[in-house]
């Protein structure tokens, strides 16, 4: 909760180990997608999530 689609975020000492065994850092960035077709039933989850968040 909170990250916006889009942001760029580090994971510290999560990425690839580099020659010396040292972990990297890993860089992800989170992509919303919202389908084209919801369901009824997916809407009204959706409304009750909103709920909590308001």
């Amino acid at each position: 909760p909170g990250t916006r689609s889009g942001a760029r975020l580090r994971l510290k000492g999560l990425g690839l180990r580099d020659a010396k065994g040292a972990c990297g850092d890993l860089f992800v960035t989170p992509v919303a997608q919202i389908p084209a077709v919801v369901t009824q039933s997916q809407r009204d989850i959706w409304e009750k999530l909103a709920k909590e968040y308001e």
